[in-house]
């Protein structure tokens, strides 16, 4: 999986109520950025879902050696705010934590936002001037050596 060209997650605080908070900045190059979380005293989440979801790109989650993941992905072209939640369960019988990611979306590389997109699309851009194909010019040589005649096309392009 290709990994954003901008990924910056913040330090995850925790309000009184228990429910954690993290920001992230993210591109709009179609490249993922990780949230890695472990429980108190270590180990992954025994289970998570995303609720709600992200309304301009993707959250998975998934656990991987001691840790669990949230990948987020932007929509492609899409710049602005976005936010999701993400519900950790730690074990049987343990309650279950919150997490609410604020998401920041930055169009990278040839990314546009969706305001600019519309303005390139009204926008009147140049015809573009059709190549013209590459002359070529043939003529024959004659050689002679030793009373021999040679003859050859030459081909040559301008």
């Amino acid at each position: 999986m290709k990994v954003s060209s901008l990924c910056q997650v913040g330090k995850i605080t925790v309000q009184p109520s228990g429910v954690m908070d993290v920001d992230m900045k993210v591109g709009s190059d179609d490249g993922l950025c990780a949230i890695p979380l472990t429980k108190d005293h270590g180990g992954s989440y025994a289970s998570f879902g995303v609720s709600p979801p992200p309304e301009h790109g993707h959250a998975f989650l998934y656990s991987y050696y001691g840790h669990t993941y949230v990948d987020y992905t932007a929509a492609t072209a899409y710049s602005g705010p976005d936010q999701f939640g993400v519900t950790l369960i730690p074990g049987q019988g343990q309650p279950r934590r919150q997490l609410n990611v604020k998401v920041t979306v930055v169009a990278v590389g040839a990314a546009a936002t969706p305001a600019s997109a519309a303005a390139a699309k009204t926008e009147k851009k140049p015809e573009a001037k059709a190549e013209e194909p590459a002359k070529t010019t043939a003529h024959k040589a004659v050689t002679r050596r030793k009373g021999v005649v040679h003859r050859r096309v030459v081909r040559r392009r301008r």
